[in-house]
């Protein structure tokens, strides 16, 4: 590097650093690439323009700029005397235009996608294409390390004025420009003691950074590449162009505060955020320096612009306020974003922010289009990426033109979405420069009106099902259909259609003689026999309320099912089913003799908005809450399963696994009633046992059933293991708000092809189901990055919105909480008044309609389909990244031995647990080692427990509460748990770790990140390790795929073991030793 070539050595300026260590971090992804792309017309003198950019770089220094950093202290940039340069001419002129079109775009990316070494200068190139004779494509390419946007267009304009004068054989006129090691003193001179201070009070309380629109889940971090970019971009007109900037004037606004308020209302859309942090670019050329406005170089920088959503503030006044907070930055526009992301909150894991918006004042590809030199620049582009999952450019063209695009990150960012983004907005500039700047902020639609017409289309679908009937005419419909068919199957005990009609018309009308009346809730505590299903029919045919209570459920449970329901008649199976104190008159239905009374159905007619049934369901403060449903309610399910599972098409041979106080339990006498079908009760003991439950469905040939992933997943994972045949089962329904996507996935490519694999989802409020999601084969699965199988769409007479707090429609893509309407929503909770208001809400656009507040979260896909996205409580925060248990649980099962596992979350201690349950023996280390692959360090647990089963609720889901409190396995504190080096590359690391952190108590296996470690301390790394370890290779990449110095070591450890393996076997062949020493030397190899 010192050689008589060098004209001076200085550092960096913020900026540089950034992109130094973002272009080492991702080597060969193209990132900080720019390339120019210019058509010109007119004949070109290749060796005047050749000439005339030689004569430019001579005059500028930051052209001859090169990068150092390896065996440094910190990095420097030197500028070289003399470089070289030269134009690679490519001749496409005997190409048709499409063969022209294909070589351009293969060499386009070629040469976008080869990074520069950076330690040789220059940090450009260029290419010239002949198209035709007078046709050329001109293309420049340079690292942006070297130029901002203001560069670059006074370089672009001087190089052609020097070819103007190259080519007129004139003297060219050189601008005089002051070089670019003044600004570097410049900042050294003038760093400012109170910007962490500034930048502190700035970002307090700013702890996370905003979900982005349409962002995808990824497991582990991707890493930059041009490869994976898209372009999403819209222009718009002269005229819309020119309103937005007259409108932002009479607000004394500029048009720059303008899109940044827009890309924050994007934001707020899709994340639900009120307070965002995005990036945006300064020019960074401080007033005060002499000559800065013509120095070529780097100086923008990149500062984080906090915009807090204030509902009540006008559009006009809120935008004040953010351009307000832009002028406020100036002042500390020179802080490097680094420094400025340490004085955050924001944990050390994520960014800051991974959005960007460049407002262009100066846009390149308005570089001049025409001169006296005989050409003429038809068309030009420019094309870069940045580190960024999206990069926004805005600028407006000489010919008034505004265009806003989109660069966005393929792997991290859903391409459908960005397209609805920009749709949104176009909405929003066109409702801004419509005077829509006194408006209050909160009644800024979120969506676009394509977007909401979606929305209000799907809820006034309606399906003609009959809904002035109750569910036992239903019922009756099948008996008068198939009066001797078997309905139900309880073990040794069958009853056909009619002999179930006739004993439930028997206990009907003995309990209307005994006091029951329309809508008297009538208590059922039985275990799963036929008596159930005769006090189900007979409740409802009385005019009463079935309310079913498990005997498997504890008996204070019970009690206060009574109390709150305030039952006064009960029927039981049992004398000594329930406590003799219950407050209500109890009746053993085994004991009694109704044969005296007529077994007829009823003349008199019944509402169907009655109750036809109440389910208790838990209640966060203790106490169940009883979900009232109406026959409407039920009979408009049972008609949507009909329809949806084709009922009709095959012999419904329903297994019920569900507990009678499940609403699945409801579903399946619905599904099996409605269709004619015959309901087989699986017994307990047979359940949870899956040879014998195999042997039951074999047996009653059941062709179709519904329960929980937890049961059925492994149920069906036992059947292919056993290679047992599956002639009969057509629809296999998992009913549950999670299902993990190998699972199903899976199940599809297992049974797929003769069997229907249903994920279906539904609240209680909302009757059992509604939606469901299926596919047939794998080929139709969507990826989207979640780890689990979406919802679906909605079931006839039944729609979905997602919302935000306030009730407003959130963006295709978008996170919001899912509401449901339609003929499902019950009529509310038992005597709880205040709960129903508060979770059963008027419809904002349909007032006659209500609406169930879920409480889950959701979003809509491009393709109709509905994602559950997990609970807000289930939700949790670590490091600062957004974590979902469920997709932890996913990695796990991915392990070769892991059949079932569970996360759990303490938060007292900060702690994440995993709980498995192994077909064969491995171990913690493999377990975590397999982790490693799938998730980034944050997400992996500090415990795992190993588990001879996982407890399950009545309802056959995953019971958390039940799952033992786990040990910490995580480092201490204290010395006696600090994990030591084991090796003396450990020993070395450690030491390196000390140095570089000024920490001397470091563990082996915390991260490096973790302990403070940032991105200017990890090139002083990189430069210890291969200082220490010059045959390792290791790169900067590598230091955060290993960041514990045991990861590290491990690796370094196995890069020496190849090189000492390779050396060994080189030995051998040139005969330098023999077999047995070879042999020695390996042993000892395997021992290090």
């Amino acid at each position: 590097m010192f050689n008589k070539n060098v004209e001076n050595i200085y550092e960096l300026s913020p900026m540089q650093m950034g992109m130094l260590f973002h272009s080492l971090y991702a080597p060969n992804s193209g990132l900080y690439i720019q390339q120019f792309q210019a058509v010109l017309n007119g004949t070109v003198d290749v060796e005047k323009l050749s000439c005339a950019w030689q004569s430019v770089i001579a005059k500028n220094a930051i052209l001859r700029t090169a990068f150092f950093w390896e065996n440094l202290e910190k990095p420097l940039q030197v500028t070289f005397k003399q470089v070289d340069v030269s134009i690679r001419e490519v001749d496409l002129t005997s190409k048709t235009e499409g063969e022209q079109a294909t070589e351009l775009e293969e060499l386009l990316s070629s040469d976008l996608h080869s990074d520069f070494i950076l330690s040789h200068a220059p940090l450009m190139r260029f290419h010239l294409i002949r198209l035709k004779d007078e046709r050329n494509m001109f293309i420049w390419t340079h690292h942006h390390i070297l130029l901002d946007g203001w560069s670059v267009a006074q370089l672009f304009k001087e190089v052609f004025d020097v070819y103007e004068a190259l080519v007129k054989e004139e003297e060219p006129v050189f601008q005089k420009r002051k070089p670019f090691v003044d600004y570097i003193e410049w900042l050294q001179k003038n760093a400012a003691e109170d910007d962490g201070h500034f930048w502190h009070e700035y970002l307090s309380g700013f702890e996370m950074p905003n979900r982005l629109p349409g962002e995808i889940r990824t497991r582990l971090p991707v890493q930059p590449d041009a490869c994976n970019f898209a372009v999403c971009e819209k222009t718009w007109s002269r005229e819309s162009t020119e309103k937005l900037i007259q409108c932002a004037k009479s607000h004394q606004l500029t048009l720059n505060t303008i899109i940044q308020g827009v890309w924050a209302l994007a934001i707020h859309a899709y994340s639900g955020d009120e307070d965002i942090v995005f990036g945006v670019t300064v020019a960074g050329r401080p007033p005060s320096l002499s000559g800065i406005e013509s120095m070529l170089g780097l100086f923008i920088n990149t500062l984080p612009l906090r915009v807090r959503i204030d509902r009540q503030s006008s559009v006009g006044e809120w935008l004040k306020t953010i351009q307000h907070q832009m002028i406020s930055l100036h002042e500390y526009e020179h802080t490097p974003l680094h420094e400025i992301q340490k004085k955050s909150e924001v944990a050390k894991g994520p960014t800051l922010f991974e959005s960007i918006v460049v407002y262009e004042n100066y846009p390149v590809s308005e570089i001049p289009r025409a001169s006296g030199h005989g050409l003429l620049i038809e068309r030009s582009q420019f094309e870069e990426t940045t580190n960024f999952k999206i990069t926004n450019s805005v600028a407006v063209s000489a010919n008034r033109e505004l265009t806003f695009q989109m660069k966005f990150n393929k792997h991290e960012i859903a391409e459908s979405v960005c397209t609805a983004v920009m749709e949104y907005i176009d909405t929003l500039l066109d409702y801004f420069g419509n005077e829509g700047m006194g408006v209050p902020l909160s009644h800024i639609p979120k969506v676009s009106a394509v977007v909401q017409e979606f929305y209000l289309e799907q809820a006034a679908k309606t399906t003609d099902y009959s809904d002035d009937r109750c569910f036992h005419q239903l019922f009756e419909d099948a008996v008068n259909q198939t009066p001797d068919r078997t309905a139900i199957v309880c073990e040794e005990q069958t009853l056909t259609y009619r002999e179930l009609n006739e004993r439930a018309n028997r206990l009907a009308r003995f309990l209307k003689q005994l006091g029951v009346q329309n809508e008297t809730l009538v208590g059922v505590h039985a275990d799963r026999n036929v008596s159930l299903f005769i006090s189900l029919l007979g409740i409802l045919k009385a005019g009463g309320t079935f309310v079913p209570l498990d005997p498997a459920h504890p008996a204070e449970r019970n009690g206060r099912v009574l109390e709150e329901g305030g039952i006064t008649y009960l029927l039981v199976d049992s004398n000594d089913a329930v406590d003799a104190s219950a407050n209500c008159k109890v009746i053993n239905i085994s004991d009694l003799q109704i044969e005296q009374y007529a077994p007829d159905n009823f003349d008199e007619p019944l509402s169907a908005s009655q109750l036809c049934y109440a389910i208790f369901t838990s209640g966060t403060t203790g106490t169940p809450k009883g979900v009232l449903v109406t026959h409407s309610n039920l009979v408009n399910a049972a008609y949507a399963w009909l329809e949806e599972y084709r009922l009709s098409e095959f012999d419904v041979k329903l297994l019920q696994l569900a507990s009678c106080a499940f609403d699945v339990f409801m579903g399946d006498v619905a599904r099996t009633f409605v269709s004619g079908g015959t309901l087989i009760v699986c017994p307990n003991a047979v359940k949870l046992d899956l040879p014998r439950l195999y042997e039951w469905v074999d047996r009653h040939e059941i062709t179709i059933v519904e329960s929980t992933p937890a049961l059925l997943v492994p149920f069906m994972e036992y059947v292919h293991d056993q290679r047992l045949p599956m002639k009969s089962l057509q629809v296999l329904i998992l009913g549950s708000d999670y299902l993990a996507a190998a699972d199903y996935k899976q199940l599809i490519q297992r049974y797929g092809h003769h069997m229907r694999i249903i994920n279906s989802y539904g609240v209680t409020e909302a009757t059992v189901d509604s939606s469901y999601f299926e596919i047939r084969s794998l080929e139709q699965w969507h990826e989207s990055g979640e780890s689990h199988v979406p919802i679906g769409k909605p079931m006839p007479n039944t729609y979905y919105y997602i919302l935000d707090e306030q009730l407003r429609l959130v963006p295709i893509g978008a996170i919001g909480e899912l509401y449901i309407g339609g003929r499902g929503i019950s009529r509310g909770y038992l005597n709880r008044t205040e709960l129903t208001q508060q979770s059963f809400v008027r419809d904002p656009f349909q007032p006659d309609k209500r609406l169930y507040k879920t409480g889950d979260l959701a979003r809509w896909r491009e393709d109709g389909i509905v994602e559950f996205l997990g609970r807000e409580d289930h939700q949790i925060k670590i490091r600062g990244y957004r974590v979902e248990l469920g997709e932890i649980e996913n990695a796990l099962l991915e392990h070769e031995a892991i059949v079932r596992a569970a996360v759990f979350y303490y938060a007292e201690k900060s702690s994440l647990c995993a709980y498995v349950v192994c077909t064969k023996d491995t171990s913690r280390e493999s377990v975590l080692f397999d982790l490693r692959r799938r998730l980034p360090e944050y997400m992996i647990p500090h415990s795992i427990e190993f588990m001879e089963t996982l407890p399950l609720t009545p309802n056959g889901k995953v019971d958390r509460k039940a799952l033992p409190t786990p040990g910490d396995e995580r480092g201490a504190d204290d010395e006696s748990q600090l994990v030591e080096p084991l090796n003396d590359i450990e020993d070395q690391l450690l030491e390196v770790w000390k140095k570089l952190l000024g920490i001397q108590r470091i563990s082996t296996d915390q991260s490096f990140f973790d302990l403070g470690g940032n991105s200017l301390l990890i090139l002083k790394l990189f430069n210890e390790i291969n200082r220490l370890f010059p045959n390792a290779n290791v790169s900067v990449s590598d230091l955060f795929s290993y960041h514990t110095i045991r990861q590290l070591s491990k690796y370094i450890r196995s890069k020496h073991e190849t090189d000492d393996l390779d050396l060994l076997l080189l030995q051998l062949e040139k005969g330098e030793i023999d077999l047995e020493a070879a042999q020695s030397k390996l042993q000892l190899i395997s021992r290090q």
